[in-house]
């Protein structure tokens, strides 16, 4: 199976479901969307796990899921710091296809 490592909020600025504008409550249901769509595309022949930026969260999170997709939110902490936690932590890296425009992951 193909393993991806999404940056969240970075694709879905990228594919249109979200813009700096939109208000809390939209903003919620595009990520809800953009995890459907995640969901859908993947349907059991790849594991994707989605990072959300909550630098400012009022607490940490456990890891979620969403219909399959595995979601984390980077409590205190950047998606890229918790992108790169997470493939250093991988046994094979080398099979993770990450998934951002940022140039740091």
């Amino acid at each position: 199976a193909v393993n991806f490592l999404i940056d969240g909020y970075n694709l879905m600025h990228a594919v249109g479901l979200a813009s700096r504008a939109m208000p809390a409550a939209q903003f919620e249901r595009a990520r809800g969307r953009l995890l459907d769509w995640l969901a859908d595309g993947a349907a059991g022949r790849a594991e994707v796990r989605v990072v959300f930026d909550a630098q400012n969260a009022p607490s940490p999170s456990l890891e979620a899921r969403h219909r399959g997709v595995r979601v984390r939110f980077a409590f205190a902490q950047t998606a890229d710091d918790l992108i790169e936690e997470l493939i250093a932590a991988e046994h094979r890296p080398q099979l993770l296809t990450v998934v951002s425009n940022d140039g740091r992951v």
